[in-house]
């Protein structure tokens, strides 16, 4: 049975070297999950086929060097074919996970967890802490303005900012208000985050909320105001003073 121990780490090492340097990766294993930018496609190409090879020829091997890692985890730097396997299998697998897809499909340029959480999660609202949230939560379930169902992760990342989940689901608005587009402008536009403008919020809303089952868009301001209207006040006053 192969070990990996019996590798010649030369060529190896010089296949990681050289893939780490097209494609800016080191950051990935400086504990950010994230691939860098790279500022000529033809070189992320590249640097994705040459680890993605190395993958091919090394992943026999991968089950192994886990196992070793737990076991031997306080000699992990010590052991160079052990590091620099593992270093192949994870650059492998975040370039698989952030930018494989836009290679597919001939989006160039890669951008990892990063810069794509700044890009989806764009700076929407401002930042909410944990009580914060979860009173907002709370009571937009109480209201009836959201299901009692809504996943609580998801909604964390609409409010408050955060890792975009894996599996994200924008929230529902359930419309039982007489205004519903006009309602969730005003809980949105004082939770607007200070560094971007209300055009950006405005044309960030389709992501992160569906009504009747479409992407949702906002009303224009009408000042219509209702009781809802006063309990989404009340609401953001007692935000404020958590």
């Amino acid at each position: 049975m192969k070990k990996y121990k019996d590798l010649d780490i030369g060529p190896i090492s010089y296949g990681l070297d050289r893939a780490e340097a097209l494609i800016n990766g080191r950051d990935v294993f400086d504990g950010v999950d994230y691939i860098g930018s790279v500022t000529d496609p033809k070189e992320q190409i590249e640097g994705y086929k040459i680890i993605s090879e190395l993958y091919e020829q090394l992943k026999v091997y991968e089950a192994e060097v886990e196992c070793e890692k737990g076991r031997m985890l306080s000699f992990f730097h010590s052991d160079i074919r052990l590091q620099t396997l593992d270093r192949v299998f994870v650059l492998y697998h975040a370039l698989t996970k952030y930018a494989a897809p836009n290679i597919k499909n001939n989006k160039l340029g890669i951008q990892g967890k990063s810069n794509n959480i700044r890009k989806e999660n764009a700076l929407f609202t401002k930042p909410l802490n944990i009580k914060q949230r979860k009173y907002l939560y709370e009571e937009l379930m109480k209201g009836q303005y959201i299901p009692e169902n809504t996943d609580f992760i998801n909604f964390c990342h609409v409010f408050g900012g955060g890792d975009r989940p894996d599996h994200f689901e924008p929230l529902i608005w359930t419309g039982l208000s007489q205004s519903p587009k006009q309602l969730l402008r005003e809980l949105l536009i004082p939770l607007i985050h200070p560094e971007i403008k209300l055009v950006d919020m405005e044309n960030l809303v389709p992501s992160y909320f569906s009504y009747k089952g479409k992407p949702m868009k906002l009303a224009k301001d009408k000042k219509v105001f209702t009781q809802d209207s006063d309990n989404i006040k009340t609401i953001l006053h007692n935000l404020a003073t958590m």
